[in-house]
């Protein structure tokens, strides 16, 4: 699912680019598909390099809906994880076979 969503939001970023003359990235005119990915996961993964930043307004509100997200997402996964740690798995009644009765 994470991997999916930093996709998603690597070609939504890159549709605001081409629909944009100025482009997506306020330090670059022309961004490579790489620099869409890019940007994305370290936005989803809240790194925030700050080396590539959106110019306008819809990339940066996207951005932080990205960010939060991707913190979302990782704190339900950590949370479910610590949750189950040292829990033991109930055993499961046996099926009675053809032999047995």
């Amino acid at each position: 699912m994470y991997l999916l969503a930093g996709i998603f939001f690597a070609f939504v970023y890159g549709v605001i680019g081409e629909l944009d003359d100025s482009g997506f990235f306020a330090q670059k005119t022309s961004a490579r598909d790489v620099d869409y990915v890019y940007f994305s996961f370290v936005t989803l993964a809240t790194l925030g390099y700050g080396d590539l930043t959106p110019r306008g307004d819809p990339g940066r509100m996207l951005a932080v809906a990205e960010t939060l997200l991707g913190q979302l997402y990782l704190v339900s996964v950590v949370a479910l994880l610590v949750a189950n740690i040292g829990r033991t798995r109930p055993a499961r009644a046996r099926d009675p076979g053809p032999a047995d009765g």
